[in-house]
């Protein structure tokens, strides 16, 4: 088999795919859904076969790392089969998974069976009352059980935890001593302007820059080498402990000159990056059962025009990017 890369105009090499198979969510966080959330009709969602197909076509184009996101991935009937199809038609992708946690602690033995070991676990917040109201569910403890769940079968788990002021800001504390006693990586994400309610509010971000001046007064941080595994973040161990912190900065400390990510979304459109309004669909190309070809010439198009991010926020002021809220883009 013939293999190819991915090269962008600022000669990124793209290596790392997020695949959204559902924007339907069992949480309504508020940095992710408007009030009334409108979802993607079913019959619009790619199939699990033409899901397969893609990742095909996106192996030989040296795509080698796939997170499978949502909305909320584990909604979706059928996932763990599919999964486990990737497994063992495409061993050396390193597959991953990103989820809220609600429904995880049920199929961990199943998940590990497969072969997948990395975690991502979105957790605002230590506070239930705080979580609830993030969230709009009163559900902390099951995901609190299905993180503590997930680092005994010896899961690599990271913890995704947007950073609000006013919200989350006074919880570092908890933050930091779960990371002390557990292998965990927390990472603190800046929050960010996605979709049609959440345009920049100066009051609620929290940059990064602050969070780490914050945990270095508390602990002794030690700078991890950047690594693949990384991802987007600066990751620190925590002097004495067994876990590490991590912070992305999407806005104050911005990483697009090393992005190396393509976004594909639920219903086939491909999103070169999480702050660009263009659309760009492989659903009628997949739906059609085009050649291979056809479908990595569209890629090979999309991430010719990749853009830098942080320069279409610039231009936008802080007004409403992506052109859809962030459970549909899939994180």
């Amino acid at each position: 088999m013939q293999y190819f890369s991915l090269l962008d105009s600022y000669n990124r090499k793209i290596h790392s795919l997020r695949l959204s198979v559902t924007d339907r969510c069992n949480l309504r966080c508020k940095y992710c859904f408007t009030e009334e959330p409108v979802f993607m009709p079913e019959d619009t969602l790619l199939s699990y076969n033409e899901l397969l197909t893609l990742l095909h076509i996106c192996s030989e184009l040296s795509i080698h790392k796939v997170r499978i996101t949502g909305g909320e991935p584990f909604v979706r009937h059928g996932l763990l089969s599919f999964l486990r199809t990737i497994k063992e038609e495409l061993p050396h992708i390193d597959l991953r998974i990103t989820t809220n946690g609600i429904l995880l602690e049920r199929h961990l033995q199943e998940l590990y069976d497969i072969g997948i070991r990395h975690l991502n676990i979105s957790l605002d917040s230590f506070n239930p009352t705080t979580f609830k109201q993030i969230t709009k569910r009163d559900l902390f403890s099951t995901v609190y059980r299905a993180i503590c769940k997930s680092i005994e079968y010896g899961f690599i788990v990271k913890i995704n935890v947007v950073a609000m002021k006013g919200v989350n800001d006074s919880e570092l504390d908890d933050f930091i001593d779960f990371a002390k006693v557990n292998p965990v990586c927390i990472r603190f994400i800046e929050y960010m302007p996605i979709g049609f309610t959440t345009a920049l509010d100066a009051s609620i971000l929290w940059s990064t820059d602050d969070i780490l001046s914050e945990i270095q007064k508390r602990v002794t941080l030690e700078p991890q080498i950047s690594t693949n595994d990384s991802g987007p973040a600066r990751v620190y161990t925590i002097q004495g402990g067994k876990g590490s912190i991590g912070v992305i900065s999407p806005l104050s400390n911005h990483f697009c000159d090393t992005c190396d990510r393509l976004r594909i979304t639920a219903d086939g459109t491909v999103k070169t990056c999480l702050y660009s309004t263009e659309d760009i669909s492989l659903r009628d190309a997949l739906h059609s059962s085009q050649p291979k070809e056809h479908i990595q010439h569209i890629l090979r198009n999309a991430i010719a025009t990749k853009p830098r991010g942080i320069e279409l926020f610039e231009q936008r002021n802080g007004n409403v990017l992506a052109g859809r809220t962030m459970n549909a883009i899939g994180g």
